[in-house]
């Protein structure tokens, strides 16, 4: 054997040797050259996938069962005190209002505004019947605008209770 086959020889074994070390690397064999990735790789974005997929399935059912619930409201309310009240669920949902608190604040929105935004009542304004302590000097915001005055309700109710609306 002359030098030269030797050397072709050492090429063609330390290519074998190293195609070997691959496949020790990879121990399942797993990589595609169809696909130009590795199989492990691709399970692995396929569960990834199934799981953004079934969380997306579970907020989409959760905002369909939330959607009835609030169109089942704003028919129980609207038929209760009318529809000028009944039509503030959603956007009360919304803002932060929990479905333990919607009774009396229907309540309230019906018995301050008749579920008018536009309502005065000497310093009083708003759907909520906000003083102007709150919303000129403490909070600073319009009485007038149907969410931030059942927001600012909200932030009132927290800080205060339902106090602020004790006839109710």
């Amino acid at each position: 054997m002359d030098v030269a086959q030797k050397l072709v020889t050492v090429i063609f074994l330390s290519a074998v040797a190293l195609a070997g070390l691959a496949v020790l690397a990879d121990p399942c064999g797993a990589y595609s050259p169809r696909r130009g990735v590795y199989y492990r790789e691709a399970l692995e974005a396929q569960a990834e996938a199934r799981a953004a997929a079934r969380a997306e399935a579970k907020r989409e059912a959760a905002r369909e069962r939330e959607a009835r619930r609030v169109r089942k409201a704003t028919a129980r309310y609207s038929d209760l005190y009318g529809s000028s009240v009944g039509r503030w669920v959603r956007l009360a949902r919304k803002v932060g209002w929990s479905w333990a608190e919607m009774p009396t604040l229907m309540r309230i929105v019906y018995g301050e505004s008749r579920g008018y935004p536009g309502a005065t009542n000497g310093q009083y304004r708003g759907l909520m019947q906000h003083g102007s302590y709150w919303y000129a000097s403490y909070w600073h915001f319009d009485p007038y605008a149907p969410r931030q005055s059942l927001k600012y309700g909200l932030k009132l109710k927290r800080l205060c209770g339902w106090h602020s609306w004790s006839v109710y």
